[in-house]
């Protein structure tokens, strides 16, 4: 085990730290699921934008898994074709 994993683990040890890991690693889960979606269906970021009538920025954040604004998720989802389903955990 290298330095980097040693830290990781003991730091997960802390449950704090430990659901804002889980956390962010699902935010980038559904960054990178949105971006092989779009990419699947051919649309550039531009194109994806135009779609969901938002900015290319806004698409990029969400590439980057930076917030944005729930309705603006909600339009984009369905300019890719897809929707949101809730379940629990």
């Amino acid at each position: 085990m290298n330095k980097y994993q040693k830290f990781k683990e003991k730091a997960l040890e802390n449950s704090e730290v430990r659901e804002s890991f889980e956390e962010g690693l699902e935010l980038l889960r559904i960054s990178a699921e949105i971006a092989t979606l779009r990419e699947k269906l051919g649309y550039s970021q531009t194109e994806l934008a135009k779609k969901a009538h938002t900015t290319q920025t806004v698409i990029s954040k969400l590439k980057n898994g930076q917030n944005v604004n729930l309705r603006t998720l909600y339009k984009v989802l369905a300019a890719l074709g897809v929707s949101i389903q809730l379940k629990t955990s």
